[in-house]
């Protein structure tokens, strides 16, 4: 069984944004499209990501 873990809005944000910390929420990244964790979040976590983007000029039309 893999591994799981739980992860914030800042998390989802360094797969697009590179901050503080960018290298390791990449590799979290990788790891579960490689299927190797699981990852568990808030319902409104996709909400957020998207208004951030939004915010910074990264999600454009949605």
């Amino acid at each position: 069984m893999a591994d799981a873990y739980i992860v914030d809005t800042g998390v989802f944000l360094r797969w697009f944004v590179d901050q503080p910390g960018f290298e390791h929420a990449r590799e979290v990244q990788e790891a579960f499209l490689d299927d190797l964790v699981m990852l568990e979040t808030a319902d409104f976590a996709r909400i957020e990501v998207a208004g951030v983007l939004r915010k910074k000029g990264l999600l454009v039309g949605a």
